[in-house]
């Protein structure tokens, strides 16, 4: 999630009980603009993933979209 579990146990809108159960080994992901190197194999992945839903070739990126993929910082993470 990109919420603060732990600020919405304090302020009563998550169960602290869940919380605690899930929390056992907290898995830190960085965000997307820092992880440059992933931004091409997703962008791939998604491409073929819809292509195949729709029964189609998947494209393929030019250099300068991967580029300004690459450029761009993200701030919806990976949900953009």
């Amino acid at each position: 999630t990109n919420r603060d579990l732990e600020q919405a146990v304090r302020d009563g809108s998550f169960r602290a009980d869940l919380y605690y159960r899930i929390n056992v080994y907290p898995v830190l992901i960085p965000p997307l603009r820092e992880r440059q190197d992933d931004i091409a194999l997703l962008a791939d992945a998604m491409l073929a993933r819809f292509a195949s839903l729709h029964g189609k070739p998947a494209p393929t990126l030019t250099d300068y979209a991967y580029d300004a993929l690459r450029g761009y910082r993200w701030p919806g993470n990976v949900r953009e």
